[in-house]
């Protein structure tokens, strides 16, 4: 009768130790990333998020469907310009790790409409219009840690105004990481730069510099 205590003590710490030294399931790696990465979510997975930032704020929600593809959609408004952004698109792997997701580049198009209310108080050459955007980009995804994703993308939207004459075409570059934050949740940090070519109605048309930053929260249900 003794012994059982100091039996089942062991076993218990035996237990222990293999949980501790197992390497994460594919299960928990699929639960890892919500907000952009991975690059392509896995097929039967979605995921809910929201960001804050300059100038944009909004929400999203992606599907992973079929076995290489995922659709997303997002709405968001620039609070510089008082506009509304609400788009959607499809990503679809271009380079995937054969072993281990690990690495992925992807390639996505949006297309969506717009409405801009034409405050000029941060901006001096924003103009009031509604029109329709797109824009493509190549993303990539890379996992160096099991909390922590690095990204990376490139990307060209477009805005054309249907009811002013005017274009807007800005290519930009960006990075940064997600990072597990557990239960389901991550942390996204993310910011972008480059140019605008712009050209208002009646106006000649100018470059000028393009820039963004996000902090990210999402969700991801499976």
């Amino acid at each position: 009768m003794v012994k059982k205590p100091a039996y089942f003590a062991r076993m218990l710490a035996i237990s222990l130790l293999i949980l501790l030294s197992a390497e994460p399931t594919a299960a928990t790696d699929r639960e890892f990333g919500a907000v952009m990465a991975p690059a392509v979510l896995p097929k039967g997975s979605n995921a809910l998020y929201g960001f804050i930032g300059a100038p944009n704020v909004g929400i999203g929600y992606r599907q992973g469907f079929l076995q290489n593809f995922e659709f997303e959609t997002i709405g968001s408004i620039n609070f510089l310009q008082l506009s509304g952004l609400a788009e959607f698109g499809f990503r679809a792997p271009l380079i995937k790790s054969s072993t281990d997701p690990t690495f992925v580049l992807s390639m996505a198009t949006y297309l969506g409409a717009t409405y801009n209310s034409g405050n000029t108080y941060f901006d001096t050459s924003n103009f009031k219009y509604f029109g329709f955007t797109g824009r493509m980009n190549l993303m990539g995804s890379y996992r160096i840690h099991s909390i922590v994703y690095l990204l990376g993308r490139i990307e060209a939207p477009v805005i054309l105004p249907i009811t002013a004459r005017g274009i807007s075409f800005a290519p930009t570059g960006g990075a940064g990481a997600e990072i597990r934050l557990g239960d389901g949740l991550s942390l996204l940090v993310f910011g972008t730069l480059g140019a605008e070519v712009k050209k208002e109605p009646l106006g000649v048309l100018f470059v000028r510099p393009a820039w963004s930053i996000q902090l990210g929260v999402g969700t991801r249900f499976f």
